[in-house]
């Protein structure tokens, strides 16, 4: 760059110095003329070459959006999956269901199939619905449970789960076994997995009784919140375990399909399983003479056990587990009382235990003192324990009997011979002896009589 000529003292004197004062400032104009042309050629070329760009990412995005479009529509136009997983052991199907064995499988299948696409509808899936469910249970486990409260045996329980296996294509019962953590992880995994299929619209989860899912769902909902929203609570019971009510999630129930209440039985702690019974219907009350006293439930099957010179019978409603009927356990406030079951002290009899062992609780139940009987009703007995409650309770005079009057109860557990017979050695004192007499006989259903 040329150095600036110094400006004239007196302009007027000094022409030369202006004229070089001009050409300089000329010069400088061109120059930043020429240097402004350079630069705008540039970023015309960057601005062209920029359009050139964005032109391609419209394009590319149009077609991205046309075939997101296409796929959805495919989507839409094809299977739209509802899928329901059931954990068995909480969600057990209506009692009346069950005892229907393989028709009740079947109906129970219509029903479920029915209540879910009513309720996919209700959210506002249309169209073709594909629903599949997966049943999760402890096959053997429940089996007992089912015993133990008189619904079902093993082989009527079992012809159930094969008719709603087989009522549907998609419909799908696994035994999982004893093991809890088996059928956690299958049912967590099967939930994550439904999840992520873009076609699954719609999941049920019927887990809502385990405080265990918690996790599961709150995870869910931390790592993907547009996953979580496809799942719905399926409730069985009432109540909501205490860890599910903390989580802000959907729930939804299906009126007459499962048992609104947590079954109750004594059958824990290794107890044998009991005998097969025919099914009956669900507990009732049972019934009173004028006299007040209280019949058993009718029997099914009838074994005997011969000791001491007299003949056990044993009932189903005795052997094999020690019960009680559900409804005992339910209160009026909706609530179910748990009975925490205790093992009995083997270096002690049954009627040395403490409390004793209450006859009336486990041999012809339910024990009409209820919470305020002296005797102990949180055992859990063995069949030989049983058998053996059964055995001493024949050493023990029934009081109807006694005071001449006919006994009602069938099958009653208490004594009606005195269990030494003629060999009795306490005479009067003998405490199946009336005034008047030493030893007895007795009738089947009549009073006491003398024996001569």
């Amino acid at each position: 760059m040329a150095s600036q000529p110094d400006p004239p003292a007196d302009p007027q004197a000094a022409p030369s110095q202006l004229f070089d004062s001009y050409v300089y400032y000329a010069a400088e104009a061109a120059r930043i003329a020429r240097e402004a042309c350079q630069g705008k050629d540039g970023l015309v070329s960057r601005i062209k070459e920029l359009e050139t760009e964005l032109e391609d990412l419209r394009l590319g995005h149009q077609k991205a959006v046309r075939s997101a479009r296409d796929a959805q529509k495919q989507l839409d136009i094809g299977d739209q999956v509802v899928f329901c997983c059931l954990d068995g052991d909480g969600c057990i199907f209506e009692r009346s269901l069950i005892q229907k064995g393989r028709e009740g499988g079947r109906e129970a299948a219509k029903r479920l199939i029915e209540h879910i696409h009513d309720y996919a509808i209700e959210r506002g899936y249309r169209g073709q619905l594909s629903i599949v469910v997966h049943i999760f249970v402890n096959k053997v486990g429940l089996s007992k449970v089912l015993q133990a409260c008189g619904i079902a045996d093993e082989a009527t329980f079992s012809t159930f789960l094969l008719g709603l296996n087989a009522a549907h294509p998609l419909i799908v019962v696994s035994d999982v076994g004893p093991s809890k953590e088996a059928s956690d992880a299958k049912i967590n995994s099967s939930i994550r997995l439904f999840a992520k299929f873009p076609s699954t619209k719609l999941i049920l989860a019927g887990a809502a009784h385990d405080g265990g899912y918690a996790h599961l769902f709150s995870e869910l909902e931390t790592e993907s919140p547009q996953l979580a929203e496809k799942v719905t609570l399926l409730k069985s019971y009432t109540d909501l375990a205490f860890e599910i009510k903390r989580l802000n999630l959907r729930t939804t129930s299906f009126d007459g399909l499962f048992e609104a209440k947590k079954l109750v039985s004594y059958a824990t702690l290794g107890t044998p399983s009991m005998p097969p019974t025919t099914p009956r219907k669900s507990p009732a009350p049972p019934p009173t003479t004028p006299g007040g006293v209280f019949k058993t439930p009718k029997m099914v099957k009838k074994d005997s056990y011969t000791g001491n010179n007299s003949t056990v019978k044993k009932t189903n409603a005795a052997i094999g587990a020690a019960w009680a009927e559900p409804d005992e356990f339910r209160r009026d406030d909706g609530f179910t009382k748990v009975v925490k079951l205790r093992p009995i002290d083997p270096s002690k009899p049954l009627h040395k235990q403490v409390p004793p062992v209450c006859n009336r609780h486990y041999l012809l139940p339910p024990c009409r003192d209820g919470d305020a009987c002296r005797y102990g009703h949180q055992y859990a007995l063995t069949t030989a324990q049983l058998l053996e409650l059964r055995q001493n309770a024949k050493k023990s005079p029934c009081s109807y009997a006694l005071k001449g009057k006919e006994c009602k109860v069938e099958d009653c557990p208490l004594g009606h011979t005195c269990p030494r017979g003629k060999d009795c050695r306490f005479g009067t004192k003998c405490r199946f002896n009336a005034p008047g007499t030493s030893f007895f006989a007795h009738s089947a259903r009549g009073p006491l009589i003398r024996s001569a």
